[in-house]
């Protein structure tokens, strides 16, 4: 395919390509970092667009109501085409029309938010044959008792990946995203030295989620993008399902 222009790419978000146009562009979007890039920036300035689209749409409704007109609110979605020509036209866009939505989108997009909207909780499987604590950490996990789980682990001095692993669960469940960044990335330390290592997908994923809800937004969505690049990672499709629209907003944000 010759170079990608912004307005196939335009197409692509308004639908309007055949089957294999579309196959073809998001496999060249798939490989290139650059035109994924653009497709992006797109993507985000579409997902504005519209959103201030149904505001609108909203408000007059409230308006009528209030003048006594009867109304149905009818969906309909923000024309892309004549608003996106080209970057120029974007940034205007963004600076005198879409301002107050902008200003919305980054108020209200954090980190910790997308880390709570996309943290799973694990459920842990009977095991036979655990140590003594690694067995009682596992009760205090099954019942929920975050802070037990917590301070059994830091009573360990022998940690199994599995017992790095709850203690980072534990720590994502009470919100104390610094401490599982720690305990994960002990965890993948640990898994670098041995021959069988265990949780290490979980351990990238629930990862990430700690990064962006610590405030460090950058290696959270390194991370993320190094999982949605692998359609074997087991958490590929749940990295998939973060917004990204949310990650860029995040990455305007500036947080490390």
């Amino acid at each position: 395919m010759s170079a990608i222009t912004n307005e196939q790419l335009i197409d692509l978000i308004d639908n309007n390509l055949s089957a294999a146009d579309r196959t073809a562009l998001e496999s060249v979007i798939a490989s290139d970092s650059a035109v994924r890039e653009r497709y992006e920036d797109l993507q985000f300035s579409v997902a504005l667009v519209r959103e201030e689209a149904v505001r609108e749409q909203v408000a007059q409704v409230r308006r009528d109501l209030s003048s006594g007109k009867l109304v149905t609110m009818k969906p309909r979605q923000a024309v892309v085409r004549p608003l996106f020509g080209n970057v120029l036209k974007i940034a205007v866009l963004f600076l005198v029309v879409f301002g107050a939505a902008l200003t919305y989108k980054l108020v209200s997009t954090t980190g910790a938010g997308l880390a709570g909207d996309h943290f799973i909780a694990y459920d842990l499987n009977t095991a036979r044959g655990a140590a003594a604590d690694e067995s009682a950490l596992e009760t205090a996990y099954r019942n929920k008792d975050w802070k037990t789980v917590q301070s059994l682990a830091g009573k360990m001095t022998d940690k199994t990946a599995k017992a790095w692993f709850l203690a980072g669960m534990a720590d994502m469940e009470l919100h104390d995203y610094n401490a599982a960044v720690a305990n994960f990335i002990s965890l993948q330390e640990q898994n670098q030295r041995i021959k069988e290592p265990a949780f290490q997908e979980e351990a990238e994923y629930y990862l990430a989620l700690a990064y962006l809800g610590a405030g460090k937004s950058a290696k959270g969505i390194e991370l993320l993008e190094k999982i949605r690049a692998d359609k074997n990672h087991l958490f590929h499709e749940k990295a998939m399902a973060v917004s990204s629209t949310s990650l860029k907003v995040l990455e305007i944000k500036g947080d490390k």
